[in-house]
């Protein structure tokens, strides 16, 4: 008996639940045309009414031409990347060379084999899956620093740094 009534009563939920979008509205509301009226015309992808003229389908929003490449891959490496420029302050404020002194040797997208981001500190646990990350090299006036992290986060001075599990492109 128990069961039946809790069958009935999931029956229920699931039933209600597959009401159409109309009988959502609000009175005087027709969400079938309107959700049509929304829908992008391909040949209209602006709503103005005027011709796309294809010749300007590889133009930026900037007015540049080019492909849309990600701009933080386009930029990785050449000092304008967020985690190159906190690298480099870092530096500069470690060693006192003036941050435009300092050159970025290498920025790499890696994958790293455990949480330490191939910095492990003695007596420390590190969680044991990979983790997407990069590294960073520079050399400040002579003296090389490698920073390590994982994607989204900031980077961090690694004095002893380990290989990761593979370099991405």
């Amino acid at each position: 008996m128990r069961r039946t009534s809790t069958a009935v009563a999931l029956a229920t939920l699931l039933l209600a639940g597959c009401g159409s979008v109309e009988d959502d509205a609000p009175p005087g509301i027709d969400p079938v045309a309107d959700s049509d009226a929304s829908a992008e015309d391909p040949e209209d992808p602006d709503g103005t009414g005027d011709e796309v003229d294809e010749g300007d389908a590889d133009t930026q929003p900037d007015g540049s031409e080019g492909s849309d490449v990600d701009s933080e891959q386009q930029d990785a490496g050449d000092g304008t990347d967020p985690q190159v420029r906190s690298a480099i302050a870092d530096a500069a404020e470690r060693t006192g060379v003036d941050p435009e002194a300092i050159e970025v040797v290498s920025f790499e997208e890696v994958t790293w084999p455990d949480g330490s981001m191939g910095c492990p500190e003695p007596g420390q646990m590190y969680t044991q899956a990979l983790v997407e990350g990069y590294r960073i090299v520079l050399d400040a006036d002579g003296a090389e620093l490698t920073y390590h992290g994982a994607q989204g986060d900031d980077p961090f001075l690694c004095e002893a740094p380990q290989d990761p599990l593979d370099i991405r492109e």
